[in-house]
């Protein structure tokens, strides 16, 4: 059997939200963008999600954080939401492994998935 290349990929991504959203909004935006991102396996035959993960500190003390691994499974999320102020900015660590694509492929389908969540701005690294 051969050994599945190791693409690790990871990023900072600004959302932002117009209008702002409260924190179990801004959770389910974030599921449904892990979401995305685990399906890179139909998109890339012959790829295997190692883990995409993601962290950010809310305005106004908090956190939220997210896992998925595996298309087929829903996205874990949690939020620790602080005051509960509305969020109308996230800066957002995301981190991507994913078995037998190149490191621009999984850049690509990353750009891609981002690209068509209304509330992500732009990839800042």
């Amino acid at each position: 059997m051969s050994e599945l290349q190791l693409s690790p990929y990871a990023t900072r991504l600004d959302l932002h939200f117009d209008p702002p959203v409260g924190p179990s909004d801004c959770a389910a935006r974030l599921r449904a963008l892990l979401n995305g991102l685990a399906r890179i396996q139909s998109r890339i035959p012959g790829s295997v999600v190692g883990h995409i993960k993601v962290f950010a500190k809310l305005p106004g003390g908090g956190y939220l954080r997210g896992s998925a691994v595996s298309p087929g499974q829903d996205a874990d999320v949690e939020v620790v939401a602080g005051t509960g102020a509305p969020i109308e900015a996230l800066a957002l660590d995301l981190n991507v492994l994913v078995y037998g694509c190149s490191a621009a492929e999984c850049r690509d389908h990353v750009r891609e998935v981002v690209a068509g969540d209304r509330s992500a701005a732009r990839r800042t690294k």
